[in-house]
Formats: structure tokens, C-alpha cells, sequence
């Protein structure tokens, strides 16, 4: 059995933008977050699930300061794989990369790959 959910969110943001500025010196920004996640379960055993999740990390889009808005676009892509060992102990693999970190073309892609254990009291 799978799960998709594609979700896209925005949020507004009211901030005191730097020290030494009147607390009434305010900066408004816009910003969107858009993701989507498919779950497959029981995939080469049952309990185990394999997990895809495509999105955009939070990004400035608009912003009273020009200079505070996000130049570029990140992405990050992450899968992983739980595979139970017991009904209370999985091993979860996983890899992700994101693109662009900090919205910014300058920067190289993070790469991460990991190895957990969980375990269920």
C-alpha cells in the first residue's frame, strides 16, 4: 500500500529586521515551502517502508529589502528505506541532497547518507 501527499505551503512573516533599529522599523516577507512524499509500505517485507520526499526548503520570495530575498532555488530529495529487524528494533537507510543550499547558486549541493537503528520501548 502507498501514500502520496503533495502539499505547498506559504507563510508571511512580520520581523524587527536588524539591532539598533526602533522596534516600529518593520520588514514584511512572503514566503513559500512546496513538497511532495510517496510512502510505499510493506515493500520486500511486511513492516518496511520506503520513503521519497521532493520539495523546496522554505524561500524568501518577496521582502521589503530586496537583498533578503532568495536569489536562487533549492531542492531536496531524500530516500529512505526502514526495514524491521524485530516488531520494536528497524534499521533505516537513507540518502537526501539538497541543491542550492541557502537558496543560493554559489553554494555546492549537500550530500547525506546515513544509517539508523530505532527502537520501540
Amino acid at each position: 500500500m502507498g501514500l502520496v501527499t503533495p502539499t505547498t505551503r506559504s507563510c508571511f512573516s512580520i520581523h524587527d529586521r536588524s539591532s539598533g533599529i526602533p522596534a516600529n522599523n518593520l520588514e514584511t516577507q512572503y514566503c513559500s515551502v512546496k513538497d511532495f512524499s510517496l510512502f510505499l509500505a510493506d515493500l520486500g517485507k511486511a513492516g518496511s517502508q520506503l520513503s521519497f520526499v521532493f520539495g523546496m526548503p522554505p524561500k524568501v520570495i518577496d521582502n521589503d529589502i530586496y537583498a533578503r530575498e532568495d536569489p536562487d532555488t533549492s531542492l531536496h530529495l531524500e530516500l529512505s528505506y526502514s526495514y524491521p529487524i524485530s516488531n520494536k528494533i528497524f534499521l533505516i537507510s537513507g540518502f537526501l541532497v539538497i541543491t542550492n543550499p541557502e537558496h543560493n547558486s554559489d553554494n555546492s549541493p549537500v550530500w547525506v547518507g546515513s544509517l539508523r537503528t530505532s527502537l520501540i520501548f
